[in-house]
């Protein structure tokens, strides 16, 4: 993987379970500040602050929940992605109560282009 040289401190500190680099490093994937964009990438790097077993106070859990769905969708594990997604919507109206924010950010997120294209998918439920 091709990045800029001050970018590897911070790899080397996700590659070692630190909360916040891994959150960085997934950042900087999915903007490809200094690197290949590389979203399905990022979401692999998210999906791992899933398996911390405390919660992590500047993690947004509903994103990360959003982007361990699509973690599961590019490895095929459909019925984990379906689980992650709805659980990201809970979250999301607990953090957006006010209807026109909540659909703000879930157009802004490509929230329901995701569920939408995971329930057609013929597959989706295997």
């Amino acid at each position: 993987m091709l990045m800029d040289s001050d970018l590897l401190p911070i790899y080397k500190k996700a590659l070692n379970n630190d909360p916040e680099a891994i959150l960085k490093f997934g950042e900087i994937l999915q903007t490809g500040k200094g690197i290949v964009n590389d979203d399905a990438k990022a979401a692999e790097w998210y999906e791992k602050l899933l398996s911390f077993r405390k919660k992590i106070d500047f993690v947004d859990y509903a994103l990360l929940y959003y982007w361990g769905a699509i973690a599961a969708w590019n490895r095929q594990d459909n019925k984990t992605a379906l689980k992650r997604l709805k659980k990201s919507y809970v979250l999301f109206l607990e953090k957006y109560p006010d209807e026109a924010e909540l659909e703000e950010q879930l157009q802004a997120h490509n929230f329901y282009s995701w569920y939408g294209y995971m329930a057609v998918n013929k597959d989706f439920n295997k």
